[in-house]
């Protein structure tokens, strides 16, 4: 048992000798280690406010709030006391045991971040369910547990990000050099990216749109945007060929494509403030929340398509300019002509 206890202590040591060199090596890499730290702490000052949900949601809607975000909140916080963990090992002086850890860090926040998002959806689900039988302490915490969670949200992908960039700094920044001599290669990459996201902003907030349906024609407009949304795609990959001339017809398509977008959504947009106008009650039904989550979702994906417009507009400005950035790679040389002239003599 005594040498169990001094191979024990002696493994603690090397290992916090080795996190302390890897430290002194690389003073940056502690900020994922920090940062898992603060999603833990985060978890700890939101659990009184998810205990006082839990007991009186849960009392209504048990299945809802106490099964699914009782379980999403259970494999957070597990999650979160795992990232601690293997970003602590990031501080190691062993390459191949940073790297390790450095993944592994990565995929827990991940998941922390993904049980963060089913937490936000179940507890949003309850309260449009039984938002009138709650007391106002309870909403009072659901809107606590809200905000935290939104936080926590932000402070596992920053922990994510760090981890994958600070683990291989080289590897990282080489990643970089080349993502940006591609870039330089085809600018049109930045819009068709933005278009990208703009989909998945609105693609994955489609159940507001669907449960915010109130009045004639909404569920058309909702369909054009989904389906324009998706198709805006095929025209812009077809835009700007390798090694040719633009294509200028797939451009203007593009562009009647985003206007389309962006013309269905402020018409959905309206016809929903106008159905809050006409019968306030909705606000106070299960789809009030889903309506004012649309209404904010709305105006953020016609911001977005707005921008993207801008930067496919303006591909041959800013084209110009990123060709500026200097991506090359400075390399060592060594004369050794003295060198072979003396081994000569």
């Amino acid at each position: 048992m005594k040498k169990f206890f001094v191979k024990l202590g002696t493994a603690i040591k090397n290992l916090f000798v080795s996190i302390f060199s890897g430290v002194k090596r690389s003073p940056w890499i502690v900020v994922p280690f920090a940062l898992s730290i603060a999603t833990f702490c985060v978890t700890l000052i939101n659990k009184p406010y998810a205990d006082i949900v839990n007991a009186e949601v849960g009392a209504i809607d048990h299945y809802a709030l106490v099964v699914n975000g009782g379980l999403c909140s259970t494999f957070g916080f597990v999650f979160c006391i795992l990232a601690i963990v293997s970003a602590l090992f990031l501080c190691s002086d062993n390459k191949k045991v940073r790297q390790a850890s450095g993944y592994i860090t990565v995929i827990f926040a991940v998941v922390a971040f993904m049980m963060d998002m089913l937490l936000s959806s179940s507890v949003a689900t309850a309260l449009g369910n039984i938002k009138n039988k709650l007391s106002i302490n309870a909403l009072k915490a659901i809107g606590f547990v809200t905000k935290y969670t939104d936080i926590h949200k932000i402070v596992c992908l920053a922990t994510a990000v760090s981890a994958a960039v600070l683990t291989d700094f080289a590897a990282t920044k080489e990643f970089a050099r080349k993502t940006l001599v591609k870039i330089k290669c085809q600018p049109s990459i930045i819009p068709l990216v933005m278009l990208v996201v703009c989909a998945c902003v609105y693609l994955f907030n489609l159940r507001y749109i669907s449960n915010s349906n109130k009045m004639n024609h909404m569920g058309l407009l909702g369909f054009i945007s989904t389906l324009l949304s998706i198709l805006v795609l095929v025209p812009m990959l077809n835009a700007y060929p390798r090694r040719a001339k633009p294509n200028v017809f797939m451009i203007v398509l593009t562009f009647i494509m985003i206007a389309g977008i962006i013309t269905s959504d402020l018409i959905y947009r309206q016809k929903l403030i106008n159905a809050l106008i006409i019968d306030p009650s909705y606000l106070q039904g299960a789809s009030g929340p889903s309506m004012l989550k649309a209404k904010d979702m709305l105006l953020t994906h016609v911001i977005l398509l707005s921008i993207t417009a801008v930067l496919l507009a303006t591909i041959p400005v800013y084209g110009k300019l990123l060709k500026k950035i200097n991506t090359s790679i400075e390399l060592e040389y060594t004369d050794t002509s003295a060198q072979v002239e003396l081994a000569d003599e």
